[in-house]
């Protein structure tokens, strides 16, 4: 029981940040909540097959002593979240990076909120000098 909850622990505490990483990644986009969405629909569309993968290669780490049919499933999702955990550092060593970015844009700022008249004129410039960077 505690291997399980330390291995929730840990693929919670590396894969809970991705939904902050890819907002700042759309940040500037009109789109950013559409774009984030689908790519975590992607995922779960790509992840759907990852029990008929572990099964297939479970085929391959047969367990003798216990029956002709029982697999060593161990081995194999330690294989899978190897491969998983090492395309994702390589997504995100070679991603590009946009710390620090505004999360807000000129369709989201409201005369309700209350951040005050001159930081909220420095951000609408500061958006607009992005986008004409870009």
């Amino acid at each position: 029981m505690g291997f399980g909850f330390m291995l929730q622990f840990s693929v919670m505490g590396a894969w809970g940040i991705l939904p902050i990483y890819l907002t700042e990644l759309t940040a500037t986009t009109p789109l950013r909540a559409l774009v984030t969405g689908t790519d975590f629909q992607l995922g779960n569309l790509a992840s759907s097959a990852s029990s008929t993968i572990e099964a297939e290669l479970g085929k391959n780490f047969p367990l003798p002593e216990l029956g002709p049919t029982v697999y060593n499933y161990g081995k194999v999702m330690c294989i899978f979240l190897g491969a998983v955990t090492g395309s994702m550092i390589i997504a995100l060593f070679f991603g590009p990076e946009r710390f620090h970015q505004v999360i807000k844009t000129d369709f989201m700022i409201e005369e309700s909120d209350p951040t005050s008249e001159s930081e909220l004129t420095s951000t609408i410039e500061r958006i607009q000098s992005d986008k004409n960077d870009t």
